[in-house]
Order: structure tokens, then sequence, then C-alpha cells
């Protein structure tokens, strides 16, 4: 895998948050919230990361999840609609030496890889902007091996129609 588009078909990305994201970028590289909140060890609890996974974190814009992962996998890939979100990803892994995490620009809506490549996918403070919700569980399913996790920190809940969904 490797940290660049794949593909070139990029017409289901949603442009204004792809925008949105890429302008607040160095913001999001800077918030202590994203890097340290509380819902990064908690997720990484959940996520129980094994030496032996293969990690997807989608929409990991500046990289803080896919990095806090990187140690305890065999390897992460990061996958965000922004490009500036991503190169933040890219200089911080480069900086602090970790080989094994790629970061690729993508959708969640429409994950750009194969059935079954991943043992572990996790998405944290993201799903909430997600414009499919359904579509995005969906995507996770398909790209997670089976007996595969998939593990969501986010401070918004769904609506109650998709409850049933994330149970």
């Amino acid at each position: 895998m490797s940290d660049h588009s794949v593909g070139e078909d990029h017409s289901s990305r949603d442009t204004s948050s792809e925008a949105q994201f890429n302008r607040h970028a160095a913001k999001y590289a800077a918030s202590d919230v994203h890097r340290y909140g509380a819902s990064l060890p908690a997720l990484l609890a959940a996520a129980d990361p094994r030496a032996g996974d293969v990690a997807l974190d989608v929409a990991t814009g500046t990289g803080n999840t896919a990095l806090a992962l990187a140690p305890h996998v065999a390897q992460v890939v990061g996958l965000d609609l922004a490009e500036a979100m991503l190169a933040h990803a890219r200089d911080r892994a480069a900086q602090e030496g970790v080989p094994n995490a790629t970061f690729v620009v993508g959708s969640a809506e429409a994950i750009p890889f194969p059935d079954g490549s991943f043992t572990l996918v996790t998405s944290r403070h993201a799903p909430h902007h997600f414009r499919d919700l359904p579509r995005f569980l969906a995507e996770a399913r398909r790209v997670l091996k089976p007996g595969g996790r998939l593990v969501i920190a986010d401070q918004i809940s769904p609506a109650p129609d998709l409850q049933d969904l994330t149970a």
C-alpha cells in the first residue's frame, strides 16, 4: 500500500468536506483534543490492537489514531479525503520514525481497498461528518476480514434509526 491516492476516480468525494478540512489542517495538527484526547486511549483499549493486525483508520485526519495504533500492529493505513491533513500525518510519521504507517486519499463511503483487506478498522472523531453513515458501515464491513474488528469513537451518536446498525 502506498502513500498516494488510490485510483483516479474521486467523483464520489464530498468536495465541501475535503475543502473544509484541507483549509483547517494546521489547526487539527495542533489540536491537543485530537492528538491526546480521552477518546484515543478508550479507542485503543476497545480495539485491542495486535502485532499481526493490518489496520485501517478511516477519516484519519492528521493521523493521530493511525500513529497511536502503529506500535501495536503490523501495518496501519490512514485514509482521509483531505490531502493537507494527510500531509501532516506523513510528516509526523517521518519525524517520529514510524515505518509501518501509510496514508492515502479516499472516502469513508467508498473505501479504496479490496474486500477482506484489514483485521481492524477504526474511526475517531469523524463519523458524524460522514454524509452516509450506513454506507460507511457497509464499506467497513466489506474491507474487514472475517472476524475483524470495527471500533468507532465519536462524540455524536447516530440517529435512533441507525443505532441498530452500530450495536
